[in-house]
C-alpha cells in the first residue's frame, strides 16, 4: 500500500472536529473542485484547508492514466551507478503514480574517492563535483546539502520518496536496442505535509 492509499481526509463532523459554520465548507474539499470554487471560498479557507485542497487535486491527477509519459506524475523508487563508454553516471529511477510508466534521469558522477574505486550497480556509492547537475538537482529538490556528498546515495530514498516529480520525457534506446524512457528535465512537487 502506497502513502497515497493510506491517506484519508477527515470529515468535519468526525471525532475532534465540530460541525460549526466555520468548517462546514470543508466537505467540498474532499472532492476535487475547480479553481473558480477555490477563488470564491479563498477567504474562508485556512492554510491547512488549502493544503487539503491541493492534496486532493494532486491525488486526483495522480490516479488519471495519461496517454503520454510526460503527462504523468512520478515517485522516486531507486538508483544505480553505471559506466557507459568511459562515462560514469548515477541513474535515478522513477515510477509513475498510475503505475504505467518507468523513467530514468542520468547524472554524470565519479565512482572514485581518492584512490578508492566504488563498484557500479544497484544502490551504488558515488561522488559528484561541486557544480555538477546532480548537486543542482539535489539542492533544488531537497533544499539542503546531504551530511556528506560522498554518502548522498544513503540519503536518496529518505529524502526523495515523499516528493512527486514531473518533467519532459523522451524515448531512447540502450546499447542493446531496448527502449527506455528518460527525463530531459525534471521538477519536484512535494505532497503537502501537515498533522492529521
Amino acid at each position: 500500500m502506497t502513502h497515497l492509499e493510506e491517506f484519508s481526509f477527515r470529515e468535519p463532523h468526525s471525532k475532534g472536529m465540530r460541525n460549526t459554520p466555520e468548517n462546514t465548507h470543508l466537505r467540498c474539499i474532499h472532492k476535487p473542485t475547480g479553481e473558480k470554487w477555490l477563488a470564491e471560498h479563498a477567504g474562508q479557507l485556512s492554510e491547512y484547508e488549502k493544503l487539503q485542497y491541493d492534496y486532493s487535486s494532486l491525488l486526483t491527477e495522480s490516479k488519471r492514466v495519461p496517454k503520454q509519459p510526460s503527462q504523468a506524475l512520478y515517485n522516486y523508487v531507486g538508483h544505480r551507478t553505471a559506466q557507459y563508454g568511459g562515462v560514469t553516471s548515477v541513474v535515478l529511477e522513477f515510477r509513475s503514480l498510475c503505475g504505467t510508466f518507468t523513467a530514468v534521469k542520468f547524472f554524470n558522477v565519479q565512482l572514485t574517492s581518492g584512490n578508492k574505486l566504488y563498484p557500479s550497480g544497484d544502490h551504488g556509492q558515488f561522488n559528484s563535483k561541486k557544480r555538477s547537475n546532480f548537486r543542482v538537482f539535489w539542492k533544488q529538490t531537497v533544499g539542503k546539502d546531504p551530511r556528506r556528498w560522498s554518502r548522498a546515495h544513503k540519503e536518496l530514498l529518505p529524502q526523495l520518496r515523499d516528493i512527486v516529480f514531473s518533467g519532459t520525457i523522451v524515448e531512447c534506446k540502450d546499447k542493446d536496442g531496448k527502449t527506455f524512457l528518460k527525463f530531459t528535465d525534471i521538477k519536484a512537487r512535494e505532497w503537502p505535509n501537515y498533522e492529521h
